[in-house]
Parts: C-alpha cells; structure tokens; sequence
C-alpha cells in the first residue's frame, strides 16, 4: 500500500493507492465501510472528506453508493445542526447524482426528494445547497 500526500483546495488529506487491478478492491472502499457504519459523517472534517471524494472521481460515487448504510448516512448529513455538515451532504448527493444515471435513480428512489422539501424551508443557505441537488437529479434524469 502507498500512502501519498495530496493537497487540493485548502486542505490536505492522506490518499492511498493501490493495484489497479479488478481483482482488487477499490481504493476507497474499506474507508467507506468505516466511516458509513455509525454517524463519523456528522463530523465537519469527514463530511468534507466524502464531499470531495465524490466529487473527484465517478468511480468513487459508485463505490460510495454501494457501501452499506452509504446512502441514509449521507442523507443523516443533511439533517444536521451544522449548516457545513448540511452543505457537504448536498454536495455529496449533488456528486452522486451527476456521476451515472443509474445512481441519480437510486436517489429518487430511496426517497431523497422529502430531505431536500425540508431543507427548502430552511435558512437560504440550506436552501440553495438543496436547489443544487434537485437541478443536479434533473439533468441526471435527461
């Protein structure tokens, strides 16, 4: 395993690498079984970790989807009492949406539109992280 030092934006975070090999899982996937597994999305510094994970690489999204309890813990970010927490789980959906047709369906389907309804009728901030959401499921459904 190769542990490298990446900086994107403001912050750094540790990546490791690995074979590239189908036989191999994904590089993220033991990350994603530790973190969906209770509510460590909740914190502000590992919403912001998923949010940018998703965001960097489709393959990502789709290995965060299939991660057990992924979806609803992703949502739970939505609920939260940080309005950062709330961001990064918008923009984490936003991500999931927007990486394959298939995922912004698994969205819709597993009920994300009555978190969104909720966050409309909140402060404006939750407000336009939502509208980000729905535009994004919008193009995705075209």
């Amino acid at each position: 395993v190769e542990v490298a030092d990446m900086t994107l934006g403001r912050g750094t975070y540790l990546s490791m690498g690995g074979g590239g090999g189908s036989k191999s899982p994904h590089r993220w996937t033991a990350f994603f079984a530790l973190i969906f597994r209770n509510s460590a999305v909740q914190h502000p510094l590992i919403a912001s970790a998923v949010a940018r994970i998703a965001m960097l690489d489709r393959s990502n999204c789709e290995v965060m989807i299939l991660a057990e309890g992924s979806l609803q813990q992703i949502l739970s970010m939505t609920f939260s009492n940080s309005l950062h927490v709330v961001h990064q789980g918008c923009l984490t959906l936003s991500a999931l949406a927007v990486a394959n047709p298939s995922i912004a369906q698994r969205l819709v389907h597993n009920k994300v539109m009555p978190s969104l309804t909720r966050l409309l009728q909140a402060n404006e901030e939750s407000c336009k992280s939502a509208l980000r959401v729905i535009a994004d499921l919008a193009y995705a459904s075209e």
